[in-house]
């Protein structure tokens, strides 16, 4: 514990006689809070100095976060009954941690829950040593649930979410509008203290994570209170919102003692700044500014700035308008319609008058406020006159009233269907809670008067006006409880049923008008549901049909199903060119929470594909798009969260021109209020977000009608949103409910009609793709590499079942089919005959088979389509290759099957029959119990899964459920980089798969190492008699008639075949005259090379370089004890001395030559994700995911830059350096020893891997199923990921991480063996990586690799062959500090005490 804080409590301890009054009332509220705090601070000094020699406090700890239902672990661990062991770990780290608790101001006890675990139990404990008994006065709040103790007695219980507290301060009236911060009240609590220790222990129960959970703890006899309450009472507008925004009753009484208000300011001016209006800008800046100043005049600055922006943000509210907003408005409007009437003259009086009004009302002046509303008025009147609203005077909107199950708004996961369900996995309800009105606006400059003309008792919802104006349709509910369809005429007020109502299983609803007669709408007759929520919201497509049929039959008749979507499709609108702007959701193989991606298609379901948004973050979630009117490449949108309030969020305008990827393409948020637009990824990303808008509808980009909610004290309305910040209310209707979806009920020009190109009696379409190697998919692959094309379609779950764990384990969330193969032209263009109406994806493949790229998405060819592609993930503008494409002069291919009809792809009857004939007669469990099983002993241990294929995946590195939702590199999850691809082709054992065998397990991998083929096989039953339904209507709305449920294919049981003896060098391994060597020898090799023992390379721009010589000298090179390829050993001879540099290159250093470098991150487990995963792109970690053709090229630019010959080693070089002197598998021992002190391998940290939650975070003892990384656990590195290279021992070279961190280029082509037969394309990677256990970081280990392949764990070093030329142009190096060796024997996962 710091000094300050023990004379701060010191000061504290006299009774609350010696309380003063702090409390110095000044001109403001900033003012008096700044002198209170003085004289405070000033008391509590001058108490310390009395009463500082009688107690001494001890550092305070915090222990790990139980869950609650851990309860011999919480009881345990409880110091108030228990003996106080700092020693005693927990899921293998220590349980007590010191935290630098603060007296007198509030400390946030969440950093204890780092992990984000609901119901969390954790103790904070520390000592007092009192030199007699005493009672002393504390003064505590807290949030959570607190029970205090001293010794073993419990003399408090704090609990914030007691409702019957009420207010804050003595301010019982002041209501909080959320309760994010929420704090108990004070409590006055008399600590009795015996003579000698006394344990002092908090125990703590949070419900709910990253919440903060704030403990306030004074002993100055309830001084900063009574201050506090005093402010409050004087300064109730600055004091109310502290507790109004959150809760929290301990900011006033923190900021009296805080030196260095920062912590305690940072969410509530980050809060007034998102509910600032127009000097939101200037508020930005101010704060940038104050980030970094923790002086005595920062403190001061921030409360003086908090006061400013209340203030003004009162000021501003009751202007309604910012007068300069209104200027460029007006200006706008007169520049596009000339006959425009704006008064300028009555604006230029306003803005002379400004100044003075804003001040007036920013001192509290009542009488400000008529003329306040005067210029709100002017400005109103003034906006409203714009002839664009004279153009569209009718409008149409929504009233729906309050009660409103979830305001009538769906979850930003869910359909509509879900507001008439009756809760999770209940199905449908039997009532609903709707009862909307149809309301018009005839003149929208003129919007109050407003007239109901439609109340159904039911939903109205997704409306949509016909061409000519005369009709709106929209969703409704009828008496079954399911959404349909319906339409109202306006001239007559008659409705009548679009959808056909003959199923009661599905439901109608989104409709839109296309120009051909025709309706798109979502339905879920799909019978699929949202897999993340175990199928309890269904998923609705988009479906097609005749808006005029004149009966029920014929409209069902006309029903064509257009998508085939994992998730939902959403907001079908039309484009001016013809074709359907919607938002699909999907998360194939990747992350859930921000993969809503804009498309657009033709009206008949042809060429589908993105519009915005594929492959990013950023924008989160995107809804009801609509375009520009006259701009093909600009629309705007909803950008909201994925959990928390519902389809609301900020509105955005795009130009799809500038980009299409994260916010490249975002040109312009309203509003802005001046402040910088900085792209924010975040899951319940609009909660705190003001205002919050829905339902926009563009005039042009400039002036767009929309629902909007929270803009500063006006009611929720339908409001005209300018691009100058200003936002006019048009209509409310608050004291009854909300107003929605406003939509201009007027004639439209029809957009092109595009002719149905489809035939719905075929069941095949075809795909041509120009050239695969156009576009970034496969970016950096020479061409002639692709070989052919793995065709699969994804098969979703139904409803009520489903999730990422349920098809395989650390897998995919649906079920794969495996349709087969096709050709690919030298030239990269392919042509082929493919199934219609169902999702596709392709991969392409090299010449063994192996996947070069994951397509985590799909494509849909309608009947009689061709669906041509640019290249592999093009641009949006990308245009086909001018040169003819072969596959284009050749008949369409078709579909080849691969090794057996078309199926769902299966462990047991695809990969099981493989491990049958080359590995179960050892791997099983009674050849051996030290080896996996892989055998079919044991089929159904978890989860239905088999042992066989829990213990297989272990060695497979994947995508998973979830992975990088942006686009991966090419191969980045290659076969090649799986440990047991890379075994098996350094032929373990002597196996040796046939080619079929081998084709079927590397599919096994590249499609995300399935279990099941069917979903019958997990779930034998489905509600709502899903199997049998969707069958039904694939079968009659897309012509589909295949069960994927039948099994038509088993690979068997097969035979073991013992394979034939690896391999091995005969020869006995040579000997080296004095070699192997020690530290010692090592040292004096160095020495007599008479050259620095290491220099330094300046590389620019403040980044340096260190080299270490390593001398000449002779070695036995290679192994003849390893895979086949390490020998045979032989005698080498390094002649001369050469610098390497000292430690990897680093993403800094390599930034150097290229900043465009990105290392990216490493995938986690599980699913959840809201970023890329652990980063490996921090500027001091080892760069990764270099090419060997980009490391050459940076060794070649950097040679230029620094005047002698850089270059990768040699394998020779890499061998000789890594050894330094030693004979073994490691330099500092052999295969087995304790590497913690000496690399960074994969260890123990592994479990990190295996996480859960929403942004997830590690498990706590993560069972063995969820921890499926092959790793040599009995070590722990201290590390899981790849680190600052340096960091762990150097080897007697004096050269680090040498076997582990990340692997390492060299110069040399790979070989068969050493000095034996080329293979092409491929060079020699050495050392191992924070990925491989050591028995793949052996010294001799080789690993082929593509020269331009980036490899997730593949960077680099450098070596100057020049010694003498480098020793006279480069400084020596300062010695670096000795190596301080730590325990690296893991802590106990169950609860002991590390020994």
């Amino acid at each position: 514990m710091s000094k300050f804080l023990k004379i701060l409590i010191c000061a504290a301890l006299a009774c609350s006689a010696w309380a003063q009054d702090a409390y110095v009332k000044g001109g403001s509220f900033s003012d008096t809070v700044e002198k209170s705090a003085a004289k405070y601070r000033a008391a509590a000094a001058k108490r310390a100095a009395d009463f500082a020699g009688d107690f001494k406090i001890s550092d305070a700890y915090a222990s790990f976060a139980f869950p609650n239902w851990s309860k011999h672990e919480i009881d345990s661990v409880n110091p108030a009954k228990n003996p106080f062991n700092p020693k005693l770990a927990f899921d293998g780290e220590y349980v007590w941690k010191k935290i630098d608790l603060c007296f007198d101001k509030s400390f946030d006890l969440q950093i204890c829950n780092p992990r984000y675990k609901r119901s969390v139990v954790f103790y904070v404990y520390f000592t007092i040593d009192a030199a007699r008994a005493a009672t002393l006065p504390l003064e505590i709040s807290s949030g959570g649930k607190c029970e205090l103790f001293v010794n073993a007695d419990s003399v408090a219980v704090l609990d914030s979410s007691d409702a019957s507290e009420k207010g804050y301060l003595g301010r019982a009236n002041v209501s909080p509008k959320n309760s994010d911060r929420r704090t108990s009240g004070f409590k006055k609590v008399a600590l009795n203290l015996k003579k000698g220790e006394n344990k002092i222990t908090l125990k703590y129960f949070v419900p709910t994570p990253k919440l903060p959970v704030l403990l306030y703890m004074s002993f100055d006899g309830g001084e900063a209170v009574a201050t506090a309450e005093k402010i409050a009472a004087d300064f109730p507008a600055e004091s109310d919102t502290f507790f109004m925004w959150g809760a929290n009753r301990q900011v006033l009484p923190s900021l009296l003692a805080a030196r260095d208000n920062r912590a305690i300011l940072k969410d509530y001016l980050s809060e007034a700044l998102e509910r600032s209006l127009y000097s939101a800008g200037k508020f930005e800046r101010e704060l940038e500014k104050l980030a970094s100043d923790g002086s005595e005049a920062g403190d001061a600055a921030r409360i003086a700035l908090w006061e400013n922006m209340l203030k003004t943000l009162e000021a501003e509210k009751a202007l309604g308008y910012d007068v300069a907003n209104v200027r460029a408005a007006m200006e706008d409007i007169k520049k596009t319609y000339p006959e425009y009437d704006g008064d300028f003259a009555k604006l230029a009086e306003w803005e002379k008058a400004m100044p003075e009004i804003r001040a007036a009302l920013m001192a509290g002046d009542a009488s400000a406020k008529a003329r306040a509303a005067q210029f709100k008025q002017f400005a109103t009147k003034s906006l409203l006159a714009n002839p664009l609203l004279k153009k569209h005077p009718k409008w149409a909107f929504i009233f729906r009233k309050w009660g409103t199950k979830g305001m009538g708004i769906p979850q930003n996961w869910q359909g509509n269907t879900a507001l008439v369900n009756a809760g999770f996995l209940k199905g449908r309800a039997k009532s609903h809670t709707f009862a909307d009105e149809l309301w018009i606006i005839d003149d929208i400059s003129n919007p109050q008067k407003a007239r109901k003309v439609f109340e159904p008792k039911s939903a109205i919802a997704d409306i949509d006006v016909s061409y000519d104006g005369k009709k709106i349709l929209y969703s409704t509910i009828d008496d079954k409880i399911c959404w349909r369809l319906d339409e109202i005429d306006l001239e007559s007020g008659k409705t009548r049923q679009v959808s056909p109502r003959l199923y009661d299983d599905i439901d109608a609803y989104d409709g839109a008008y296309t120009p051909d007669g025709k309706i798109i709408f979502c339905s879920t007759a799909t019978h699929v549901g949202v897999p993340c929520v175990e199928g309890d919201d269904w998923v609705a497509n988009l479906y097609s049909m005749d808006a005029n049929a004149e009966t029920e039959k014929e409209a069902e008749d006309s029903i064509r199903q257009l998508t085939f979507e994992q998730d939902a499709d959403w907001s079908p609108t039309m484009l001016e060119n013809g074709r359907v702007l919607y938002t699909r959701w999907e998360y194939t193989d990747n992350s859930h929470y921000f993969s809503r991606i804009l498309m657009h298609m033709n009206p008949d379901g042809t060429a589908q594909s993105a519009f915005y948004g594929s492959t990013s973050y950023w924008p989160n979630s995107l809804f009801y798009c609509r375009q520009i009117p006259n701009d093909p490449n600009k629309f705007v949108g909803i950008v909201s969260g994925h959990h928390g309030v519902a389809r609301v969020g900020e509105l955005h305008l795009f130009d799809v021109s500038k980009g299409t990827v994260e916010e490249k393409g975002q040109v312009h948020k309203y509003a802005s209020f001046g402040k910088t637009f900085k792209p924010e990824i975040k899951d319940r990303l609009v909660d705190d977000k003001f205002p919050k808008i829905i339902h926009p509808y563009p005039l042009s980009e400039n002036y767009i009608i929309a629902s909007v909610f929270g803009f500063g004290d006006e009611p929720q309305g339908i409001c005209l949103i300018d691009k100058f910040d200003n936002i006019t209310l048009l209509h409310s209707i608050q004291s009854r409910g909300y107003v929605y979806e406003p939509v201009p009920v007027e004639p439209r020009k029809l957009p092109n009609e595009i002719v149905d190109k489809t035939d719905p009696d075929l069941d095949y379409g075809y795909v041509f793709l120009n050239d695969i190697y156009k576009g970034d998919g496969l970016k950096g692959v020479p061409r002639g590499t692709v070989k052919a094309l793995r065709i699969f379609e994804y098969f979703y779950c139904y409803r009520d079942i489903g999730g990422h764990a349920y098809i395989g384990n650390e897998g995919s969330w649906d079920v794969k089919r495996i349709l087969g193969t096709v050709p690919v032209e030298p030239d990269g263009s392919a042509l082929f005959k493919a199934p219609a109406n169902r999702p596709i994806a392709v991969q392409p493949l090299d010449a063994d088979g192996k996947a070069l790229a994951l397509m985590r998405s799909w494509f849909v060819v309608m009947p009689n389509e061709t669906q041509s592609c640019v290249g592999c993930h093009e641009g949006q503008g990308m245009t086909p290759t001018t040169a003819p494409a072969s596959a284009a002069r050749k008949r369409p291919e078709n579909i080849r099957e691969f090794l057996a009809p078309v199926r769902g792809y299966s462990f047991d009857r695809d990969v099981q029959p493989v491990l049958d004939q080359y590995c179960a007669g050892c791997h099983n469990p009674d050849a051996s119990k030290n080896i996996p099983n892989f055998s079919r002993k044991n089929p159904k241990i978890w989860r239905k899964f088999s042992e066989s294929y829990l213990n297989l995946t272990k060695y497979v590195r994947r995508s998973g459920p979830e992975s990088n939702q942006h686009m991966l590199a090419p191969l980045e999850f290659h076969a090649d980089t799986s440990e047991l691809m890379q075994m098996l082709e350094k032929g373990h054992k002597g196996v040796k798969l046939d080619a079929d065998s081998k084709a079927a397990l590397i599919t096994w991998i590249d499609l995300n190492v399935p279990f099941f083929g069917t979903w019958k096989e997990v779930y034998p039953t489905v509600k709502y008699d899903g199997y049998e339904r969707r069958k039904f209507f694939l079968a009659k709305y897309a012509n589909r008639h295949d069960d994927p449920n039948e099994i038509k294919y088993d690979g068997g049981g097969r035979k073991f075949q013992r394979p034939v003896p690896a391999p091995r060098h005969r020869a006995s391994a040579p000997k080296a005259d004095g070699f192997p060597f020690g530290k010692a020898e090592a040292a004096r090799k160095v020495a007599d090379a008479k050259l620095p023992k290491e220099i330094v390379v300046p590389m620019g721009g403040g980044v340096n370089m260190r080299f270490t010589l390593v001398p000449a000298g002779s070695f036995v090179f290679g192994s003849n004890n390893g895979f086949y390829d390490e020998g045979p050993s032989r005698l080498e001879k390094v002649e001369k001395p050469f610098y390497m540099s000292q430690m990897e290159v680093s993403n800094a250093q390599y930034a150097t030559i290229d900043p465009t470098h990105d290392s990216g991150h490493q995938d986690r487990l599980w699913k959840d994700h809201v970023n890329q995963g652990y980063p490996s792109n921090l500027p001091e970690q080892s760069v990764v995911r270099v090419s060997w053709n980009e490391a050459a090229d940076f060794c070649k630019k950097l040679s230029e830059k620094i005047g002698v010959g850089v270059s990768l080693p040699t394998e020779v070089q890499w061998e000789w350096a890594a050894r330094g002197g030693s004979g073994d598998d490691f330099w500092f021992g052999k295969l087995g020893d304790d590497f913690g002190n000496f690399e960074n391998l994969m260890d123990f940290n592994a479990k990190k891997l295996a996480v859960e939650g929403i942004d997830p975070q590690p498990r706590i003892r993560p069972p063995e199923y969820y921890d499926t990384i092959a790793a040599d656990r009995n070590v722990d590195d201290g590390n899981l990921m790849a680190v600052q290279s340096g960091m762990y021992a150097p080897n007697p070279f004096g050269l680090y991480d040498m076997q582990g961190n990340v692997a390492e280029w060299t110069l040399d082509d790979y070989t068969k063996t050493l000095g034996g037969e080329v293979v092409p394309d491929r060079k020699v990677v050495r050392g191992g990586s924070w990925r491989d256990r050591m028995k793949f970081s052996r010294v001799s280990l080789r690993r082929p690799y593509r020269p331009w392949q980036k490899v997730y764990n593949v960077g680099m070093r450098l070596v100057i062959n020049d010694a003498e030329k480098a020793a006279k142009l480069f400084p020596k190096a300062d010695a670096l500090p000795e190596y301080k060796f730590k325990n690296t024997k893991p802590l106990p996962l169950n609860l002991s005490t590390a020994q």
